[in-house]
């Protein structure tokens, strides 16, 4: 999934790769940011057609906007063509708990006591926001269930006294409580019973 991720005042796009262990910038955006690259200690690394690659040097506490949130990585200086910047694995167990849909190109968790979603570049999702757009999604449990809720407590509760109407409520609920959380109706279809 490929993000746009920012340094300072510059843009770029990253690709988030589970298969990758460590993070990477390209040569020409470190370059052109000004990172400060140390020695990479003669590390190499194996790409994915097997060819061996030799860091060229290593950003420390490279300070990244995602979002709006910020990040702090350690990324080795590598030839990349495609990208300005990988983030792998080494970037990604930071964030915890991870809820990733590679069909939409989305990808939800929890950071700092904010809930975030971010909408990859390509993502057909209309009910995202742009990730350079997006700053968080509530952290309160079911903020609109629980108004919805309140607001007919006294009708709820008049029928609890007085007489069962048998309304069913609990479809509703479940379909209000997939309004919270953009993920849930995604893969209902799945769900279906098949015959």
């Amino acid at each position: 999934m490929q993000l746009h991720v920012n340094i300072g005042n510059h843009e770029l796009t990253a690709l988030v790769d589970s298969g990758s262990t460590h993070n990477f910038v390209s040569m020409e955006a470190a370059r052109h940011i000004g990172l400060s690259i140390h020695d990479s200690k003669g590390k190499n690394v194996v790409i994915a057609n097997g060819d061996r690659v030799a860091c060229r040097g290593l950003a420390r506490d490279v300070a990244l906007c995602i979002a709006g949130s910020f990040f702090t990585v350690d990324s080795y200086t590598i030839p990349l063509d495609c990208y300005d910047m990988v983030l792998g694995v080494q970037f990604l167990r930071t964030l915890g708990s991870i809820l990733w849909d590679f069909d939409d190109l989305c990808m939800a968790f929890w950071h700092h006591g904010q809930r975030l979603l971010w909408k990859g570049i390509g993502s057909t999702r209309w009910d995202i926001q742009p990730t350079g757009r997006l700053h968080s999604i509530s952290s309160e449990s079911s903020p609109l269930l629980n108004r919805l809720l309140e607001s007919f407590t006294t009708c709820l509760n008049h029928q609890q006294h007085y007489h069962n109407h048998g309304i069913v409520i609990i479809g509703f609920i479940s379909f209000l409580t997939r309004l919270q959380w953009p993920f849930a109706p995604i893969h209902t279809h799945k769900c279906r019973r098949r015959n």
